[in-house]
């Protein structure tokens, strides 16, 4: 469990593990004992706002607290949760020695870069019901990030769009079909989309949609 808190102005008192000497009553029966040394990555970032109130997400009305953490920290709270592990597959049967595997120096999914605001939750397939593989259609899910506009964007090289997302601009060299919106649950479908739709998010929603590739 990682939490922080002020307890004297000027002071961030960061608490890395809570240890159970006793029984919660939760069903552990016992008391949690076997606590592991683990890293853990930390960014302090500082920000100075450059007005006193604010429109979040460029919307209307006016903001006089900090409800939101700016686009920065997102961007920064993104690397550190989501960091990105490059994997070798290993030599196939049939195949020449290791040295023959060409891998590719670069590799350029999107189109190009998405918002800032957007973040790509992820890309799955969806698994046959009378077989146990893979089928042709997979979910896309997309979660809009809610931020504070008083605060500067500094050092980011993207942008927002308002929420709008354009298909066409998402994965390179795939072609994407039968397209729809549907339910986190994968059981309510919605509008059917076209590979030319814009895609509205809300802020602070996830929306998921289900798509054929090609």
């Amino acid at each position: 469990m990682i939490s922080n808190l002020f307890v004297v102005l000027g002071w961030l008192e960061v608490m890395l593990d809570r240890r159970l000497n006793q029984d919660d009553n939760r069903g552990l029966q016992q008391g949690l004992l076997d606590n592991k040394r683990t890293p853990n990555q930390f960014r302090l970032l500082l920000e100075r706002r450059h007005q006193r109130t604010s429109s979040p997400n460029g919307g209307g009305g006016k903001q006089t607290g900090v409800d939101y953490p700016s686009l920065t920290s997102h961007s920064v709270s993104q690397l550190l949760n989501h960091p990105v592990y490059a994997f070798i597959r290993n030599k196939l049967p049939g195949e020449g020695p290791a040295g023959d595997v060409k891998l590719s120096g670069s590799v350029q999914p999107l189109v190009k870069a998405l918002p800032c605001d957007i973040h790509f939750v992820n890309l799955r397939t969806v698994q046959a019901m009378d077989a146990p593989a893979p089928t042709q259609e997979a979910v896309l899910l997309l979660h809009r990030k809610g931020f504070d506009c008083s605060f500067p964007a500094n050092g980011l090289s993207c942008s927002t769009t308002g929420g709008k997302v354009q298909l066409e601009d998402l994965f390179r060299d795939l072609d994407l079909t039968d397209i729809k919106a549907t339910s986190l649950s994968l059981m309510y479908d919605g509008q059917v989309l076209n590979s030319k739709s814009t895609l509205q998010l809300d802020p602070m929603e996830i929306n998921a949609y289900r798509i054929r590739l090609d």
